[in-house]
């Protein structure tokens, strides 16, 4: 459980809470999601992967936003 639930955990904080937070404060949200979720997504070593998680960290990302939060973030 820890090696699964601890990384997701730590890249929510990591890519939601401080990258898009960050970004948010100087670029417009579609902006700011894009690129943190860009970001999240070339993250991951395995390219064929990391192209897969775009749609699913953009989702995420929005997700973060509209809420304000990561708790649901952390949960999606």
């Amino acid at each position: 459980v820890l090696m699964s639930v601890l990384p997701a955990l730590i890249e929510e904080g990591l890519f939601r809470g401080f990258v898009l937070r960050g970004m948010l404060r100087a670029y417009a949200p579609a902006s700011a999601i894009a690129i943190s979720s860009l970001l999240f997504a070339f993250a991951h070593p395995d390219p064929r992967y990391a192209v897969l998680l775009i749609p699913l960290s953009v989702w995420i990302g929005w997700v973060s936003w509209r809420t304000n939060s990561l708790v649901p973030a952390m949960w999606c």
